[in-house]
């Protein structure tokens, strides 16, 4: 039977005497939050003809009221008390084989005591879902707020507490007896929706309002392509017939006692997995779970499920060699080729070699794929890749290859591309020197997962265990499996296995594609199939039924046209795909090819010579006093003379590191032959260190670090100007995040270069960087296991590298974001010309996109109505094809001057390390002046920028100005950045599609308050008050129109002053106030349009509510509403929506409304702040804004200070009104 992989050392499972199995993984990370779901075994495929549909049904009724918990706000009541809001915290999802409700619970009762009442109740939260399951993903929609509270963390400390008494720490018992007071309680909540269902008539029928609004949200081209693809490759199979999101009109027939039916018909304890992952003792877990399950039972008027048919998933053929699916919405050409294969699950060491073999072919076929874009300034295809992927919820693997073409009109081409690079992997297999980089970059992947063994995140965990549980699959821990692939990489002396060969490798890969070739020349199949392989794989890639039955699904648009309406219509072109035309393309591909050409990477991307050299100057580099001017100019000239000392070594430094890796020698196996007692963790990093000679890490010279005592924040300053503000935790071990960020973003877009800046860095990193292709930068990242990424919003532009510190990662990282601001800064460094046509042709790709998507659509109507400002509307493709490689990067190094770049790194990182290498790769760069880099439209953009606020003081020597914290004129803007261009409030639109699914959508905006609590008056419909603006503090209560006077409230003219709390006056003082009250109160106000329009009137499947505010160079905020309505009852809906809002606006909140939100909100930032990504977050508005890092610390106390009184000051400062507002309605189908 092979050798057994080990499992999880922390796994413990058991099944009661009822049936019922438990599943119990300690997991310590986070340590204040426990995971607990329940699975029953059914799913839309236990479905008979006409209850398609009801299983998810079900999945939303059982959430409408218990025995215990008789209404669905009493079971929001029960989630708030255990510290959970529903939709975030509790959630579920019905897929084909499984029906899994989850928990997301809170160990520290300190927090959940403070509720009394949860949030939102939705079993599943958004409208769009992974696949065909009702699964909740996060796509952000086009008109959503993408504003995310900032979240914190139950303390500054990197180990919270579980509970806190009069003595200062809990005990560990204490500890313990509150972890299982959670779980039993997470286990009776379960209990009660598994088995104590109430599902009352006029509950059910509110509901099937929700049920059909999703179904009719679900119904976009992608949904429509997926299903087709489903029923051509799983013909006679019941998955094409048993959608999980069912029927309409079964679904609109169904009554409460059909869906009792089913639910006492499969919901019985022998058919469930409950699943318990966190930091609980396993054998506690099992006993409380025992005490709450033992007495559950089947109904005693059930009768058992119906046993699924044979053919439920049988593999059978495919309907016909190649289907066809074309959309008038669909805008691009994809073509998938797929072998279904039995299910494979990993339970030995034989199949983890399998699994090797696989992933070492696919990583090198998708470089191969990415260096043939990277060569071509329009590469035939945008996408493309193998894989092999085993399938729970489809009951087999599946084969496939997968093609997106660039442009529908040269399909051909794109397919010929890819099908061409797949036999020459075949025919050829991989170089030496490949198979030595691949397996490289491939053991760097896991070990940069086994290193963060212990703290691997439960949420992640209990997703790994719910699925190897369901496919009977061992479950192991990442350094475990780091082990085992190392172990056949380099088996010991004493080792069973052989080490793995080039010769197995490219045997596999052989094996492996054989599929394409079958797809496009199909020969008569064998006469028996071929020999199995062992016994747990069964050699499945050369069992007859599969190999000999690839299918080919191609999806695309109907027309060639550019667009949807009835002028672009006429002029559209068809196009006509038939099955000829897409075997013709594949079999063109599996002529004669030639082997492969293998590009070297370097040691060293920056030869070592040049940097040792840079840092032995005398005027190298250094740390200075922050805020000092005199400094900051020394540092100038200091640069400007060390690169001229520099440029002198470069002649002769060219060729230094430019050696291909040594990767030791393959003597049947792979990698160097290292002593028996290096672990196998050193062993995997050899052929990677061997570099140059370690360089002498270079002093820090300059003053003290200033650190934040709490947080553990530092800031620094260096010489070039650039501030440091980095954090050091453990929250993922051996990982570093380091950001590079400079105020501007498309703020400082021209109107003529609109696009530039969006367009400009996404060529910047598609095109290499200093002379190194982009295909070496590419395999240079992957080999030191560095994700280098960039983007830009309405005002910042970044840069980010993420890596591991093993190995040299952390200064490979920084190397890699050296080279990159080089290129910006360094006017010789020309910018790829192909790169810069991929980036304006990958733009225009999204705006076709977006012509066909509802969604998209109505956003971008709604912003071209709030105003037609190029900075905030999409460009015209014209206007970006019309830009070229200096227009892309001149606007990006446009924002990287002197004073504007910032560097923000948190992580698991020595500090005294990351000093040196910041001061090495970052500090001897030199950034412009200003006047070097302003041309005439961006001049005014750029000059010296003040201190803001009493605690924003962004430097003297700031680069691009911001708008200050305490005021921006009326302009709207930053000094010398244009005013915003407002459309006339109360407008509204509306977005027709002419074909597709009957839908709708809709979106509302009003304007609000920016971050520091300006208001943009001239928008407003209302008389701008005499002394707006007039105040400079940090305070948003000094823009609101009215200012404090000795505790009263000077209202504008006709209003009298009004007696205020002390409190009150005192946090509106607090320069985040404004920011820190929108976010709970954006909170209450979606609260409250759930429980009206979905809950109580079943007009709505998804309804949110969120304020985008704007920090730096624009004064003002957006409020966002987005709904999806029931298409025949769309006026209705947003009447509703708009008497919500007055009601809310007329002062009319309550105090459990606060407490309903205020509690999720605060645990959401307590789960947050144990994350890398809030602390990066966090250090880079602080290096923005050269303070403000004592805030954080008071985040937590001031959200739970927060009162009514300052929900209803705040609705009555920044909401004016609720009416009227920009509204935009978008319809599908053949809706009028």
């Amino acid at each position: 039977m092979g050798t057994p992989v080990p499992q999880h050392p922390q796994l413990v499972s058991r099944v009661l005497d009822n049936g019922l199995e438990l599943h119990v993984l300690r997991n310590t990370t986070p340590a204040d939050r426990l995971q607990v779901y329940l699975e029953v075994k059914c799913g839309s495929i236990h479905e008979l003809e006409h209850e398609q549909g009801i299983a998810h049904f079900v999945e939303h009724a059982v959430f409408l009221g218990t025995t215990l918990y008789p209404t669905a706000e009493a079971i929001k009541a029960r989630l708030a008390q255990l510290g959970m809001s529903f939709g975030a915290d509790s959630n579920a999802f019905t897929d084909f084989r499984q029906t899994v409700f989850t928990l997301n619970c809170c160990l520290d009762p300190t927090r959940a005591d403070s509720c009394a009442s949860a949030g939102r109740a939705d079993a599943e939260t958004t409208p769009r879902k992974r696949g065909l399951s009702t699964r909740s993903a996060q796509p952000p929609t086009p008109c959503s707020s993408q504003l995310s509270p900032p979240p914190a963390g139950l303390s500054l400390t990197e180990s919270p507490r579980v509970t806190r008494g009069a003595g200062g720490r809990m005990t560990r018992q204490r500890a313990r007896e509150m972890q299982g007071v959670a779980l039993e309680a997470a286990c009776e909540l379960l209990y009660q929706l598994a088995f104590e269902a109430l599902m009352l008539e006029d509950a059910v029928g509110t509901e099937r309002g929700a049920v059909l609004s999703e179904e009719q949200s679900r119904d976009t081209p992608d949904y429509r392509a997926e299903v087709a693809s489903l029923q051509h490759m799983f013909v006679g199979t019941l998955l094409p017939t048993r959608l999980p999101i069912g029927k309409r009109d079964l679904i609109e027939s169904w009554g409460a006692s059909d869906l009792k039916h089913f639910y006492r018909t499969h919901y019985r304890p022998e058919n469930m997995r409950l699943y318990v992952v966190g930091p609980v003792d396993a054998a506690d877990a099992i006993s409380l779970a025992e005490g709450v399950f033992k007495g559950a039972s089947a109904a005693p008027d059930a009768a058992p499920a119906t046993p699924l048919p044979e053919t439920a998933l049988q593999l059978l053929p495919p309907s016909s060699r190649v289907v066809v699916h074309q959309d008038e919405l669909l805008t691009q050409f994809e073509l998938v080729v797929t072998s279904r294969v039995p299910l494979s699950p990993v339970r030995t060491v034989e199949d983890i070699r399998l699994n090797l073999l696989d992933g070492l072919v696919m990583h090198a076929l998708a470089d191969r794929l990415e260096a043939v874009q990277q060569a071509e300034a329009a590469p035939p295809f945008v996408s493309a890749g193998w894989g092999y992927e085993d399938s729970f919820r489809s009951g087999c693997g599946a084969l496939t290859l997968s093609v997106t073409a660039a442009e529908v009109r040269e399909w051909k081409e794109a397919v010929v591309a890819v099908a061409r690079e797949v036999q020459r992997m075949r025919v050829h297999g991989l170089a030496r020197a490949e198979m030595e980089h691949t397996c490289q970059a491939f053991m760097r992947e896991l070990l940069v997962q086994a290193e963060q063994v212990h703290t691997t995140p439960s949420s992640e965990m209990i997703e790994s265990l719910l699925e190897c549980t369901a496919m009977g699959q061992t479950l192991m821990d990442s350094a475990q499996e780091y082990d085992v692939y190392h172990m056949l990489l380099h088996p010991p002396p004493s080792s069973p296995h052989k080490p793995i060969t080039l010769k197995e490798v490219n045997a596999r890969a052989k094996e492996v594609l054989q599929f394409v070739v079958d797809a496009a020349l199909p020969t008569s199949p064998p006469s028996k199939p071929a020999p199995k392989r062992h016994p747990t794989k069964q050699g499945a890639f050369n069992a007859v039924a599969c190999r000999r039955s690839p299918g080919i699904f191609v999806a695309a648009p109907l027309n060639l046209g550019p667009g949807l309406g009835a002028d672009s219509e006429a002029r559209a072109e068809r196009l006509v795909l038939s099955e000829t035309d897409v075997l013709g393309a594949l079999s063109e591909a599996l002529s004669e090819v030639p082997p492969p050409v293998v590009v070297d990477v370097p040691l060293e991307l920056i030869p070592g010579a040049h940097l040792r050299d840079l840092a032995a100057l005398a005027e190298g580099p250094c740390f200075v006093e922050r805020g000092s001017p005199s400094d900051e100019r020394r540092g100038a000239e200091e640069d400007k003379t060390k690169e001229n000392r520099s440029k002198e070594q470069e002649g002769r430094d060219d060729e230094d590191g430019r050696q291909p890796l040594d990767a030791g020698t393959i003597n049947g196996g792979l990698g160097s032959k290292t002593p028996g007692n290096t672990s196998p963790k050193a062993q995997s990093q050899s052929a990677v260190d061997k570099r140059a000679p370690a360089r002498k890490p270079h002093k820090r010279r300059g003053p003290p670090r200033h650190v934040h005592a709490e947080s553990g924040v530092c800031q620094l300053l260096m010489s070039n100007g650039v501030r440091v503000v980095y954090k050091q935790t453990q929250f993922e071990c051996g990982q570093v995040s380091i950001q590079v960020t400079a105020r501007g973003g498309r703020a400082l877009e021209t109107a003529h270069k609109a696009g530039a800046v969006t367009v400009g860095i996404q060529a910047l990193l598609g095109g290499g960087a200093c002379g190194h292709s982009a295909e070496v930068v590419g395999k240079y990242a992957e080999l030191h296991g560095v994700d280098f990424t960039g983007n830009v919003n309405a005002e910042r532009l970044w840069l980010r590298s993420d890596c591991g510190v093993s190995g040299g990662g952390l200064e490979r990282g920084l190397e890699l974001m050296h080279l990159f601001l080089k290129q910006c800064v360094n006017e010789e460094n020309r910018w790829d010309t192909a790169a810069c046509e991929r980036a304006k042709r990958d733009y225009r790709h999204g705006h076709e996109i977006m012509q066909r998507d509802l969604d998209l659509l109505v956003g971008a109507k709604l912003t071209e109505m709030m105003t037609p400002d190029h900075r905030f509307t999409q460009p015209l493709p014209s206007q970006v094809a019309a830009l070229d490689a200096s227009d892309l990067g001149g606007s990006v190094a446009r924002q990287l001057v002197r004073g504007n770049v910032h560097v923000a790194v948190v992580g698991d990182f020595n500090p005294q390390q990351l000093e040196s290498l910041l001061l090495l790769y970052i500090g001897g760069l030199t950034f412009p002046e200003v006047s070097a880099v302003t041309s005439q439209e961006g001049a005014a953009a750029v000059g010296k920028a003040d201190g803001g606020s009493e605690t924003v003081n962004p430097g003297d020597n700031c680069a691009v100005r911001p708008c200050p914290q305490g005021g921006c004129g009326g302009g709207g803007a930053g000094e010398g950045v244009d005013a915003v261009k407002w459309g006339r409030l109360g407008e509204s639109g509306r977005v027709v599609l002419k074909s597709g699914a009957k839908r709708a959508v809709t979106a509302l905006a009003l304007p609000s308050a920016g971050f520091w609590g300006r208001m943009p008056w001239d928008v407003l419909d209302v008389e701008r008050p005499a002394n707006a603006g007039e105040e400079n503090g940090g305070s948003g209560t000094m823009s609101s129109g009215s200012q404090i006077v000795g505790g009263k409230r000077k209202q504008p003219e006709g209003e009298g002053p009004r007696e205020m709390d002390p409190l009150l006056v005192e946090r509106m003082r607090h320069p985040l106030w404004c920011n820190r009250v929108l976010n709970l109160l954006s909170d209450v106000i979606e609260n409250r349009l759930f429980q009206e329009v979905r809950e109580k009137q079943g007009l709505v499947y998804h309804i949110s509510f969120g304020v985008k505010q704007y920090e730096y160079f624009f004064q003002h905020g957006i409020a966002l509403i987005h709904l999806n309505p029931d298409p025949k009852k769309i006026d209705s809906t947003i009447a509703e929506v708009h008497k919500v809002l007055a009601d809310l606006r007329g002062g009319n909140i309550t105090e459990e409304e606060i407490l309903a939100a205020q509690s999720p909100l605060l645990n959401s930032l307590r789960s947050a702040m144990q994350c890398n990504e809030w602390w990066l977050n966090r250090c880079v508005t602080v290096a923005l804004n050269n303070s403000g890092v004592e805030h954080i610390s008071d985040l937590l106390n001031f959200y739970g200070s927060l009162t009514i009184s300052d929900l209803l000051e705040a609705m009555r400062m920044y909401f004016p009104h609720m009416s009227p507002m920009w509204e935009v309605v978008g319809v599908g189908g053949d809706i009028v």
